[in-house]
């Protein structure tokens, strides 16, 4: 049985109450959703996407009845979990404090430059809109196709493929406004 079938008896046991589906159901989804989510650069705490995994798994099981079982569950799931995220988001003040990343380098100066480069591309998407972090976190953090990108979005593919190079031009002038990318010279 391929993983699309396992998944939609999952989702139509589930319909009929089946917690062990349910169960089964975050199980499959939440790495997913929970990287998306963190990738959004919403600086939520640890227990805010915690809440918001809880919120997006209890509106999918409310939802799962009107779920198209043609189209990909992963998909729907992402586009539950950026509204919730954003919902969360907009409750509370954003935090001044970014949480350190983990350095891989080796002396002290190459660690200092890492940190300074992770905290401009920070920087960088912070200064994006919610939806143009989405948009890039839904297909490079989250790998969804044209397809489930614009099914997370809500919208048709060539907008979503128009939305996304529009949020990939305006992380690219961000980050060359911070020096993190070569600037483009016109000839």
């Amino acid at each position: 049985m391929s993983a699309a079938e396992e998944t939609r008896d999952l989702i139509l046991a589930a319909r009929r109450g089946d917690l062990a589906a349910c169960g089964a159901l975050y199980d499959r989804l939440a790495p997913a959703a929970q990287r998306f989510v963190c990738a959004l650069g919403l600086n939520l705490a640890p227990g805010e996407v915690e809440d918001v995994l809880q919120e997006t798994f209890l509106r999918l099981l409310g939802t799962l009845e009107a779920f198209d079982l043609e189209r990909p569950l992963i998909a729907w799931t992402l586009g539950i979990a950026r509204r919730v995220a954003l919902e969360q988001a907009r409750k509370r003040k954003p935090s001044a404090q970014l949480p350190e990343v983990a350095a891989d380098a080796r002396s002290a100066s190459e660690r200092l430059s890492r940190q300074e480069t992770d905290h401009l591309v920070r920087d960088a998407l912070e200064a994006l809109t919610p939806d143009d972090r989405a948009a890039l976190a839904l297909r490079h953090t989250s790998r969804l196709s044209m397809r489930e990108l614009a099914e997370s979005l809500a919208c048709s593919i060539p907008t979503a493929r128009a939305r996304l190079r529009a949020a990939a031009h305006r992380f690219a002038i961000e980050l060359r406004a911070r020096g993190v990318a070569p600037s483009v010279e016109a000839s």
